[in-house]
């Protein structure tokens, strides 16, 4: 259904960012549902794997125009997207798969110096620290 809303915009978007969890859900029945959602932009998607997600996963942020953006930056134009894929542990919470703080620290480094001087714009699959209210 998502495929068939997008395409029913009058202008394509650049760019689609999915920021994690069930990606399974993108290749049922043998049907790779990424590349039918990038092919609703002009440039594709950028996705990342949610802290739900096993790490095994990561293979199916795959396809023409489908980027892994925790693994590979992309660059388009001035711009460089970077990602990150699940979560920080977080006291109190079930998080699944995550990366402390520390190996979170080093990934995005890393990737801003592939960046060099582009802008930035970070897909997080996890929200920064203090961003949402817990009730």
């Amino acid at each position: 259904m998502l495929v068939e809303e997008i395409s029913q915009f009058p202008t394509k978007p650049d760019l689609i960012l999915y920021g994690g969890d069930d990606i399974s859900r993108f290749r049922e029945a043998g049907k790779n549902l990424f590349e039918d959602l990038a092919r609703c932009s002009r440039y594709g998607i950028c996705a990342v794997i949610g802290n739900d997600d096993p790490p095994s996963v990561r293979t199916l942020i795959s396809g023409n125009t489908v980027f892994n953006v925790h693994k590979t930056p992309v660059t388009l134009g001035e711009y460089t997207f970077i990602g990150l894929e699940a979560a920080p542990p977080a006291d109190g919470f079930m998080v699944g798969f995550c990366y402390s703080e520390k190996e979170i620290e080093r990934h995005l480094a890393f990737q801003k110096r592939v960046a060099k001087k582009n802008r930035i714009i970070i897909l997080s699959h996890a929200p920064p620290f203090g961003a949402l209210a817990v009730c």
